[in-house]
């Protein structure tokens, strides 16, 4: 009975770590450089190096972490959406040149098609009145 009782826990056991760490995050991250200063959603960053990170876990969007190269400066938190290119490449920070600052755009990991692209506040504001859909006016009993 003792056995029985032994091997039970073992597989009780067993079960509760897999499903922890089937929640557990997954970390990404690309170590990027700038000469010059560039704009993510909300601040402008002074030429340095940087860390863009990306926590996933199984439930909900990604969470991108901009901060310093040497951990001294968290940037904030970011929303993203998915974006993707056409053929698998290597590692790349995208910018574009917006009213004279460049703004980085999203970042695509080395290898895969799929790439995160900052949601900046006028993108944001288009992409909610654009899946925005009119509704009827609710009717009383």
């Amino acid at each position: 009975m003792k056995r029985i009782l032994s091997i039970l826990f073992a597989a009780m056991f067993t079960v509760v770590i897999l499903g922890v760490a089937a929640q557990a995050q997954t970390s990404q991250a690309i170590n990027f450089t700038t000469k010059q200063p560039v704009e993510i959603p909300g601040r402008v960053l002074q030429p340095g190096h940087y860390v863009v990170r990306v926590e996933s876990g199984t439930d909900g969007p990604a969470i991108v972490e901009v901060y310093k190269a040497n951990h001294t400066n968290a940037y904030g938190l970011f929303q993203v959406r998915m974006t993707d290119r056409t053929e698998p490449g290597p590692t790349k920070v995208v910018t574009k040149e917006v009213d004279g600052i460049s703004r980085i755009e999203g970042f695509y990991f080395g290898g895969d098609t799929m790439g995160m692209k900052f949601l900046y506040p006028e993108q944001h504001n288009l992409e909610v009145a654009s899946s925005a859909t009119t509704s009827s006016p609710a009717h009383g009993d």
